[in-house]
């Protein structure tokens, strides 16, 4: 239990003991709240007055009385408030008073705002502020009053530009109070633009739509957006309606951020210039992706946008293909040295927006089509061989075949306007005339496989236990280069069959068909009803299965396509042992972070609940105590032990602090939340399967005993000590030191406080009369004294504590 508190109780236990056995004060309600309205002063207000222990008026009595609304410490703050003052915002200055007039109060222009049931608080102070007693009133009822005033209950919120807002807003007809008048079904709320930048406006899904009624008392918005992107708007609220209060409000400011890509707009085209076969286009694309307000996306530099034909009349061919894909810069992407090659009326292109989704780009929807443009015949370029020469006959004889040579340009179209360009041929030997060379590769070893491993970033994860929605990288090694090829349209790529019941890993498709490499990845993702203790492929002879792809070298031989020996150091279970299990994660343990002892409000205990594999959590789990509140989850996503915080309140006792007994405990996930705890994976997207929360018979260690008491400790004896204060006369100056024994221990070595210790006076003139009220209050004989007690020494912890007492004159 923190120290501060245990001094604080113990000094709220001492004053308590005081005001209730040594000083005979008592305080009544003399007339209770009656007729409350929300905002309005109650009709009737409340009267106390102070009596003594058998009810008699003490009209002497000078102090004053404090009060507030009596609440629970877990209920929203509800102030009190009294007219002329300003209305308390915090726990801090709750308390409303008016002084003790004649024994008693006579409060004035209370009231409360917020509807409800609720019972009023009083305290009494005495001129030092030292509490002397407390009552509670009735229970009474704030109802809503009468409509006064328009009140926004939901500001507009989650702005992007050209949607609706994720929260519209909602604006109420209230009372006084703010309470919302239900029964009013009458009256408009138009709202409009406050303050926005220039040329900005508000629109709206439905053109009625900025004239709501009120229904219910509410008048509810629904298809507001902007469309602009920026900050500092706010939104203008008025109504019909014949209120004595506002009739007019101004929401609080917001901005409209740039929403998610939904056009691409073309800022400049093909169109815009001239287009020559095979050259640049003179006028490169050059698009802006822009959300549904006509933003530039300008914080996306990742997505990309695809150019291609929307309309080929040549069938022609746009290149270079690997510039007809380009990365956005700020939301904005110029492609550059597009060429398309044949001459041709009306091609149209049509650009596609690819969404950047963190790991790849995903297709979309979001597209857009340039204007026509025609493609002309370029300038000379080349010389295209339409027929080779054939049918020659040694002694100059023509050949029975002639050259035909075309003038085409950079796209290769003839260029049928030249006709006045020369083509001459000449003679070139034969490489065959004077040599003679003989390839042969019939004899030459085929490619074959000589490794199957696990990918690297696979051997250096820890993990050696993986399951449905993991993904496992393997590496397939040729001892040369090869390339893949289909044979057919088919969409099923080739397969590595793996020795879990129906599991295969699939050849990972991203390099262009006819690469060579000496590598071939393929890709493993788990699923349910996977399950193997040590991971490998069925069989070397059988396990790669091409599906009608061909695996050939550069000569066009295909491969070899048998797998290292099973068990062999060059075998895939080699490289790393992996296990495969779709078991559920269970609980294993659960643990505390502190040792026996008793502890108190305000105190932390930390719960460690620990799961037989690694878990990633979504949400605020709970685990349920034998406690009336639940462990809240804190951290620990992504590792086997999950963390939850226990936090003591006053009012919590218990013999013994352990996990919820009963035979179906678990752990919580709150609903409607869509709270989940599920198998950590390596993968994109969350495994299918979700952890075992039962923790059934598991319970805290039987060694661990925690105790919460949240009881303030309590006097038991206040005495001299008999050192340094013996029986005698003390004068001014002098210091009593008195001992304080509580019966529990408590702990005050870090408070540093200054209290008024209230002690009984012997009058001088009478050895059989005693004070009965706090120092400052008793009216003793002509020559009586007075003293008071003050700087209070906190020594030592023990089950009691020593402090002196400075005497002084008054």
């Amino acid at each position: 239990m923190s120290p501060f508190i245990h001094v604080l109780r113990a000094i709220i236990s001492l004053l308590l003991i005081v005001v209730s056995s040594a000083w005979n004060i008592a305080l009544e309600v003399t007339i209770q709240v009656d007729g409350a309205h929300g905002g309005e002063p109650f009709s009737t207000q409340p009267s106390v007055i102070v009596n003594n222990k058998k009810g008699e008026h003490q009209p002497s009595f000078e102090g004053r009385v404090g009060m507030q609304l009596n609440q629970h410490p877990n209920e929203m703050f509800e102030p009190v408030w009294k007219e002329g003052l300003p209305v308390p915002t915090s726990i801090v200055d709750t308390h409303v008073s008016q002084d003790v007039i004649d024994g008693r109060v006579d409060f004035n222009g209370l009231g409360v705002n917020a509807a409800g049931n609720y019972q009023l608080k009083f305290t009494l102070y005495d001129e030092h502020d030292l509490i002397m007693a407390t009552t509670i009133g009735n229970n009474f009822t704030v109802s809503v009053g009468e409509m006064h005033q328009l009140g926004i209950i939901t500001h507009p919120e989650s702005a992007f530009g050209g949607t609706e807002f994720g929260i519209q807003p909602i604006l109420s007809v209230q009372d006084r109070g703010g309470n919302t008048v239900e029964s009013i079904n009458e009256g408009m709320v138009t709202v409009s633009l406050h303050n926005e930048p220039e040329g900005a406006s508000l629109r709206c899904l439905n053109t009625e739509g900025f004239d709501v009624p009120i229904k219910d008392g509410l008048a509810t918005f629904k298809g507001l957006f902007l469309d602009d992107a920026a900050m500092e708007y706010s939104l203008h609220f008025s109504t019909d309606l014949n209120l004595e209060g506002e009739r007019q409000l101004t929401s609080n400011t917001f901005s409209v951020g740039i929403g998610p890509a939904a056009q691409i707009d073309i800022v400049r085209d093909v169109s815009h210039g001239s287009a020559l076969g095979g050259k640049a286009f003179a006028s490169q694309p050059r698009v802006e992706v822009k959300d549904a307000g006509g933003n530039v996306l300008k914080f996306d530099s990742s997505s990309a946008v695809r150019i291609s034909f929307y309309y080929n009349p040549s069938q022609g061919r746009i290149s270079p293909s690997d510039h007809t894909t380009a990365f956005l810069e700020e939301g904005v992407v110029q492609f550059k040295r597009l060429a398309i090659d044949k001459a041709g009326y009306g091609y149209r292109l049509k650009y596609e927006f690819l969404q950047f989704d963190g790991a790849s780009l995903k297709e979309t929807s979001i597209g857009t089509i340039g204007a026509y443009f025609n493609v002309d015949i370029g300038p000379p370029h080349r010389l295209l061989i339409l027929q080779n020469t054939s049918g020659g006959w040694a002694g100059n004889q023509p050949f029975h075949i002639q050259p035909k040579v075309a003038l085409v340009d950079a796209g290769g179209n003839v260029v049928s306007s030249d006709s006045t360009s020369v083509v001459t041929a000449h003679l070139t030997p034969s490489l065959a005339y004077d040599s003679k060379v003989i390839i042969n590769t019939a004899n030459d070893a085929t490619p074959s496989i000589i490794l199957a491993e696990f990918a690297q970033g696979i051997k250096e994860d820890g993990r050696t236990l993986y399951g449905p929605g993991d993904v496992i990288h393997i590496d397939v090694i040729f001892d040369q280069e090869v390339a893949i090829f289909p044979s057919v349209d088919n969409d099923t790529l080739p397969r590595l069959m793996l020795n879990a019941a129906g599991a295969y890993a699939e050849l990972v498709d991203e390099s262009p068909h006819g690469l060579l490499s000496s590598k071939l990845c393929f890709e493993y993702l788990v699923q349910e009803g996977h399950s193997q203790l040590e991971l490998d492929y069925l069989s070397s002879e059988t396990s790669l299965v091409l599906n009608d792809y061909t695996i050939e070298d550069a000569f066009g031989r295909n491969a070899n396509l048998v797998l290292p020996a099973l068990g062999l150091g060059s075998s895939l279970s080699a490289s790393k042992k992996i296990e495969i299990s779709d078991k559920r994660p269970t609980i294993t343990n659960i643990d505390v972070d502190v040792p026996s002892g008793e502890y108190g409000a305000g105190q932390v205990i930390n719960f460690s609940v620990s799961f037989d594999r690694q878990v990633v959590v979504s949400g605020i789990p709970l685990l349920p105590l034998n406690a009336p509140m639940p462990a809240t989850y804190t951290h620990g996503s992504g590792t086997a032990t999950l963390h939850f915080e226990f936090r003591v309140i006053e009012g919590d006792n218990l013999d013994r602090l352990d996990v919820s007994t009963q035979a179906d405990a678990s752990l919580m996930l709150p609903l409607p939340h869509d709270d989940t705890i599920t198998l950590l994976t390596n993968g994109a997207s969350s495994s299918p399967v979700t952890a075992d929360l039962a923790y059934r018979a598991i319970s805290l260690p039987d060694s661990l005993d925690i105790a919460i008491d949240t009881t303030p400790p309590t006097v038991i004896s206040i005495s001299p000590q008999a050192l340094t204060t013996p029986d005698g006369t003390y004068a001014v100056g002098d210091v009593l030191t008195f001992q304080v024994i509580f019966d529990e221990p408590v702990d005050v070595s870090k408070c540093q406080c200054t209290i008024y210790f209230a002690f009984t006076l012997l009058s001088p003139n009478d050895a059989d009369s005693f004070s009965s009220q706090l120092i400052g209050r008793q009216r003793l004989g002509a020559n009586s004294e007075q003293w008071r007690g003050s700087t209070v020494r906190l020594r030592f912890r023990h089950r009691g504590f020593t402090f002196g007492i400075r005497c002084q004159r008054r």
